[in-house]
């Protein structure tokens, strides 16, 4: 029987045990991806739209005078651009270095934000192919402790062994292919989406140093 005459649980099954941590990981990796999808790549567009706005509506109440009011629309607006804007506007009346420190820690922890997750993509990208090939290991340790039992012998019935064997470093294959393509595509829109928030912290730095005269 050919594999296109299998069903995917007798595929399962001939994997070996090495397939139950597989599909676990599997499970994960569709979990994270679409936990990242929604955080990262749905909302990006909308992120875009309201920082531009609130950027531009935080600049003009500054260019006004009103820093304790920027600070409060600040706290009571809930995004990245936000949160950066307020660690940045409470050091105002300090040093220009503790000014500049304040945004760029505040850009680092949401960074951190956009990367969560980020370590399971690495883990099952890393571990998976490892995890299929100790599959693949016992089940030819198997198929040819089976051979020696039963005194048969052939390139058939090795070649049918090995081959159920190798299920496992395929799927482990498949399963770290699309972990690392995942985690290389939501690396470069966590990156794309700092970098819009950077752009955004230089205008407000610009403009404090305009008021400070730095």
């Amino acid at each position: 029987m050919g594999f296109s005459d299998r069903s995917l649980l007798d595929i399962f099954r001939m994997g070996g045990l090495a397939m139950w941590p597989l599909l676990i990981a599997s499970f994960l990796l569709v979990m994270i991806i679409w936990n990242r999808w929604v955080s990262l790549c749905f909302k990006t567009r909308r992120l875009r739209e309201i920082s531009d706005e609130f950027a531009g509506r935080i600049e003009d109440i500054v260019l006004k005078g009103g820093v304790r009011e920027a600070i409060t629309i600040c706290e009571v607006t809930d995004s990245p651009l936000s949160r950066i804007f307020k660690q940045g506007l409470l050091k105002h009346d300090r040093s220009k270095e503790e000014f500049l420190k304040a945004i760029e820690v505040a850009i680092a922890q949401e960074f951190r934000n956009f990367k969560k997750h980020f370590w399971g993509l690495a883990t099952i990208g890393n571990t998976a192919p490892f995890i299929g090939l100790f599959g693949t290991v016992v089940g030819i340790m198997k198929a040819f402790s089976d051979i020696s039992t039963s005194g048969s012998s052939g390139l058939n019935i090795v070649a049918v062994g090995i081959s159920e064997a190798l299920v496992a470093t395929a799927t482990g294959l498949v399963i770290a292919v699309c972990a690392v393509i995942a985690y290389n595509y939501f690396q470069t829109k966590a990156l794309d989406l700092i970098e819009d928030l950077r752009t955004y912290s230089l205008r407000l730095i610009d403009l404090i140093g305009d008021r400070k005269g730095w």
